[in-house]
């Protein structure tokens, strides 16, 4: 029987998705929470930050408490995207947690050497020690990114009458394409906005004064900002600001733990590794913007 790539996907049934798309486990998205995010986060902040003095921005209690919450509604995308309630059995659960600790804190003390205090922003100005880390980053990428796409080959799943098929097709749509398709959407929104003209304000007002009223600030967009000074042109800078597409690594390996989505050994431990290396953004310095001014 000839293989096809694209299992058919049928929705009309519970559970309204096959369980090799998508999947929720209330016990082990618990656990896989309560490691990453309520063990996670706690300890780099008070061994990586506090002890060890590793380089981090600082938070206020509102900040740790957004970054908190935000990382569970992450984690539950994640989780049910990233099919690991059929991934994360009692032995899977043991290699990602044996893989994420020593992650968390490996991406930590990686960033404390001065030849890697970069960021994609700063590419231009990389050191040659800074293009060397991120070329054998991204070849160990790659190997562990072959290693997934043959398991997605060679794994079959159940697909009905037409009897065992493969998820590659499913698997390079929606587990690589989508988030690069939003990466080049991120960098294109990017590039539109700069290419646009600055807002033109109207600073005509409504209502004057002496009129009693208070004066309105109106911007239309496509205008030009010529010829204002002051507040006038740092409003209009606030409101149209050039802004830069920065692909912070905790958005890189978030997106990439989507792809270990297998109930394999290997696949166990790169999944410890990338979220190891998200939440270590996310501890460290937030869900920093992927649109930033």
């Amino acid at each position: 029987m000839p293989v096809d790539f694209f299992p058919p996907v049928v929705l009309s049934d519970p559970p309204f998705a096959p369980p090799w798309l998508v999947s929720f486990h209330v016990g082990r998205f618990a656990g896989f929470t309560a490691i990453t995010v309520g063990v996670g986060y706690p300890l780099y902040r008070l061994i990586g930050v506090r002890w060890l003095r590793w380089e981090a921005h600082p938070k206020s209690p509102a900040m740790h408490f957004g970054d908190v919450t935000s990382a569970i509604g992450y984690n539950l995308a994640l989780f049910i995207g990233g099919n690991y309630s059929n991934t994360l059995t009692a032995q899977g659960s043991w290699i990602m947690t044996a893989a994420f600790l020593p992650s968390l804190f490996l991406f930590g003390w990686l960033a404390e050497a001065p030849f890697l205090r970069h960021s994609f922003a700063t590419v231009r100005r990389w050191p040659v020690g800074m293009h060397v880390t991120v070329a054998i980053a991204v070849l160990l990428v790659l190997a562990a990114a072959a290693y997934h796409l043959r398991l997605a080959y060679v794994i079959r799943v159940d697909a009905g009458s037409d009897g065992q098929q493969c998820l590659l097709g499913w698997y390079l749509l929606l587990v690589l394409g989508v988030p690069l398709a939003l990466a080049a959407a991120g960098a294109g929104v990017a590039a539109v906005q700069n290419r646009t003209r600055a807002p033109k304000l109207d600073t005509s007002g409504s209502g004057g004064a002496a009129s009693g009223g208070s004066s309105a600030t109106s911007i239309s967009i496509g205008g030009s900002a010529d010829g204002l000074t002051g507040a006038g042109r740092q409003l209009a800078a606030a409101a149209w600001p050039r802004v830069v597409f920065h692909p912070h690594h905790w958005a890189i390996f978030y997106a990439l733990g989507f792809l270990t989505r297998w109930e394999d050994p290997v696949s166990n431990a790169c999944a410890g590794v990338v979220i190891g290396s998200y939440m270590h953004g996310v501890a460290a310095y937030g869900y920093g913007h992927l649109l930033e001014v």
